[in-house]
């Protein structure tokens, strides 16, 4: 007993019915010191994915694509936020769609975190152009674009990527159209462009829609989607 060493052990001698029982759908992998562990049996659907060097693997659901909120309208109110965003996610899309303002403030987008929305430390800079006009903004309190008029409406869509997952650094690009309302003169409209960067100080789980000013929404939809 306890005497039977490796080379008294011819290679592919030992058979399935020599190892120990185990738990159905059970894989075998090594730990971080290099001993046979099994890794907990998945659920219908997930895959094997690794953690890298030092951890064994684990099964995980695949990610199913973009997560979409519901559509809320901008109707009233000074500010519209989306929170309970995931840890996980890498890449936040916020769609316009025919917002306006009270006011001629600017709308902005802001990033937060457990601490809440951060107003200040952004890096942004902004153009607005028509015919052939141009005029750029540079701002620290949010990612921009002018709103023009109360008879305004803004369509676009602010993308944020996550560059830096260790420091929680995020760049967001913009690109987006005013015209007049529904019904109004179509020859009226701006386009805009934007580019933001912004470290937060901890991971994001929330967006914010504000303006610049003492404007409020009364116009349009606002939504967003998450990878």
């Amino acid at each position: 007993d306890n005497t039977v060493a490796t080379a008294k052990i011819q290679d592919d001698a030992v058979t399935l019915a020599k190892m120990a029982s185990g738990t159905d759908g059970n894989i075998i992998s090594y730990d971080a010191s290099g001993n046979p562990v099994a890794i907990a049996t998945g659920s219908d659907g997930q895959v094997l994915t690794s953690a890298g060097a030092g951890q064994p693997p684990a099964f995980e659901t695949v990610s199913a694509g973009f997560t979409m909120s519901s559509v809320t309208a901008s109707t009233s109110g000074s500010a519209v936020a989306f929170t309970g965003i995931p840890s996980t996610a890498k890449m936040i899309i916020i769609n316009l769609q025919m917002v306006s303002l009270s006011g001629t403030d600017a709308i902005i987008f802001q990033l937060g975190d457990s601490g809440g929305v951060e107003t200040s430390g952004y890096y942004n800079y902004s153009i607005e152009e028509d015919s052939g006009n141009q005029a750029a903004q540079i701002g620290t309190s949010g990612m921009l674009i002018n709103s023009r008029s109360a008879a305004y409406g803004t369509s676009c869509q602010a993308i944020w990527t996550l560059l830096d997952s260790t420091n929680n650094i995020w760049m967001g690009s913009l690109s987006g159209t005013t015209t007049a309302a529904y019904g109004g003169d179509d020859s009226v409209q701006y386009a805009h462009f934007a580019s933001c960067k912004k470290a937060l100080s901890a991971t994001l789980d929330r967006v914010n829609i504000d303006t610049d000013g003492s404007n409020t929404f009364d116009a349009g939809s606002i939504s967003i989607m998450y990878i």
